[in-house]
């Protein structure tokens, strides 16, 4: 059975099984904290880094935690994602109740390998000068349905980690 030297044959009793694929989120070094103007469009909130092995992951109902010390209160709007060459993936959306929220309902497919991910919006005119915006995700528990793409599996406990993750301010 198997392989010879004298013909490569492949034995087709053999058997190839595709595990079910992981995801690994980060804080993204490569976005980090900065200054953003107030009720301008495309401010950057956030970043965060993927690792994908095994096969494409698709995830949908993305959902990010909105912290901020600003004493203004208001929404955050025309918020997007946009993956490491600047393609948008999910959004625009506007953040639910007073901005505590933001949920992409969209359906973002995660390649294999690395890459980075950016959140920009826009923040609302009654926001204060030298508050701060921050953004937090649990992948785990606050994103829906992932699934491997070639399997059409349920990631499940391959989404790591099962923590918040709290992106640069």
């Amino acid at each position: 059975t198997g392989f010879t030297t004298a013909s490569p044959v492949y034995d087709a009793a053999g058997v190839v099984t595709i595990a079910n694929g992981s995801i690994t989120v980060s804080k993204s070094s490569s976005v980090p904290a900065d200054n953003i103007a107030i009720n301008v469009t495309d401010q950057v909130l956030g970043g965060f880094d993927v690792d994908v092995r095994g096969e494409e992951i698709s995830a949908s109902n993305l959902v990010f935690t909105v912290a901020t010390s600003s004493t203004g209160i208001g929404l955050l709007t025309s918020v997007s994602m946009y993956d490491s060459n600047g393609k948008l993936v999910a959004g625009p959306v506007d953040t639910s109740g007073v901005g505590t929220s933001i949920t992409f309902s969209d359906t973002v497919t995660f390649p294999i390998g690395e890459g980075t991910y950016t959140i920009k919006g826009k923040t609302p005119s009654t926001y204060t000068n030298d508050g701060t915006v921050t953004l937090s995700v649990n992948p785990y528990s606050a994103w829906g349905t992932v699934t491997g793409q070639t399997t059409g599996n349920a990631i499940g406990t391959n989404v790591k980690p099962n923590s918040t993750i709290t992106f640069n301010a």
